[in-house]
Formats: structure tokens, C-alpha cells, sequence
């Protein structure tokens, strides 16, 4: 790659992480990967928080990058107000928001009371390689605080070099890039963990829209 390859690659990674995907669009993801309760979410979820995501990886990090773009998507969804429960906010210890595949009816009641929000956002970061090909692995779930019941579900891996997962980002660029960046970007994502956790990021939150 000659220098003006390299500031023409830059130029549009910059463009793309400013501008994000405006031209919303439902991904051809398997119906095996989520639940969604539309019904309760449209009628009964109007403020959730999300608990910063455990981590089953070697990259201690990656837990929080995901959890800020996941906060980050959902706000664009406007479906609901969002808020985010951080390891080092002191509620994390009292409330042991730590990593659990459930929570007790008492412990969902505490988390009510105390944060004052509909339901609570949770799960983990399942896996993440960088290389040979970036994967990344998620398993979420949305629970209400008001009757413990399962809102959304949420299990899904992605992997670079897996040609559905390529065939759906080329379908993401299409409705978030010009033309003449869709290639580009396409190979981009494929090597830079910021765009590929953002695009993951993107289908993830997809899914709970009511709509």
C-alpha cells in the first residue's frame, strides 16, 4: 500500500467511525440466536441498565469496548433509555452485579430498588481473536425488574472470514457508505476490532427493536 493508499484507507475508516449507520435495516440473522419479547418491550420497558459485560476472553478490555458500542447502538434505537453500570461504580459491589447466568427474584428486586430502572441488561463477551481473522462471540440477556421475567435473548458469534457474516457486512455498508467506500470499508472492518465490534454492536441491538 503506497502513501496515498494509506491516507485514502484512513480517510474513510475516520469518515465511517464518525458517521456511523444512519438507514436502518433488519440482518438476516438466524431466529435461533434471539428472543424477543416485542410486546412487553413496547408496553413495559421505558429505562434499562446495562451491566458492563463479563469477560471469557484473554483480552480484559474487550468486555468494555463491547459494552460501550452496545450502549452506544441502543441509543440510536431510541426505544428506550439506557444507562451503564461499570465495574468500578460502587453499586457493581453492593449489588454484585458480577458474572452470573441469573439473577434470584431478590436480587432483581435490590436492583430496582436501587437503580430505579425497567429492566437489566446482562451477559458476557464468549469470545474474541484478533487473529488469524477477528471473531467475536456474545450471550446476553434483557430482564425486567418488575417480574423477573425474560424480555430478550441474545447468543451470537461473529467471524471475519465466515462468508454469511461477510455477506451481511457488505449488506450494513450498503446502507451506511457511498459507493466508492463500500469496498474499502468492506476490508477495513475485516482487520480493524473498533469497526467489527461496531458492526457486531449494531446487529446486536437490531434485535430488540419492538417494531
Amino acid at each position: 500500500m503506497n502513501k496515498i493508499q494509506a491516507i485514502t484507507t484512513i480517510f474513510y475508516l475516520l469518515v465511517f467511525a464518525i458517521s456511523g449507520c444512519h438507514t436502518p435495516y433488519q440482518p438476516e440473522l438466524s431466529e435461533d440466536s434471539y428472543y424477543t419479547d416485542k410486546e412487553k418491550i413496547k408496553n413495559d420497558i421505558a429505562r434499562v441498565a446495562i451491566v458492563e459485560l463479563a469477560n471469557e476472553t484473554e483480552y480484559p478490555e474487550i468486555s468494555s469496548q463491547v459494552t460501550r458500542q452496545i450502549y452506544r447502538e441502543l441509543q440510536k434505537q431510541q426505544i428506550f433509555s439506557i444507562r451503564v453500570v461499570n465495574k468500578d461504580d460502587p453499586r457493581w459491589e453492593r449489588l454484585q452485579l458480577k458474572d452470573k447466568p441469573s439473577y434470584t427474584i431478590e436480587e432483581l428486586s435490590r436492583i430496582y430498588e436501587s437503580l430505579n430502572q425497567d429492566a437489566l441488561l446482562f451477559g458476557k463477551v464468549t469470545e474474541y481473536k484478533p487473529y488469524p481473522h477477528l471473531t467475536v462471540g456474545l450471550r446476553l440477556k434483557l430482564v425486567s425488574l418488575r417480574d423477573a421475567r425474560l424480555v430478550w435473548g441474545f447468543e451470537q458469534i461473529w467471524d471475519s472470514e465466515n462468508s454469511t457474516t461477510e455477506r451481511r457486512i457488505k449488506k450494513y455498508l450498503e446502507k451506511c457508505m457511498s459507493s466508492e467506500g463500500k469496498t474499502l470499508q468492506s476490508e477495513l472492518m475485516s482487520v480493524s476490532t473498533k469497526q467489527f465490534i461496531k458492526f457486531a454492536a449494531y446487529e446486536t441491538a437490531s434485535t430488540l427493536n419492538p417494531e
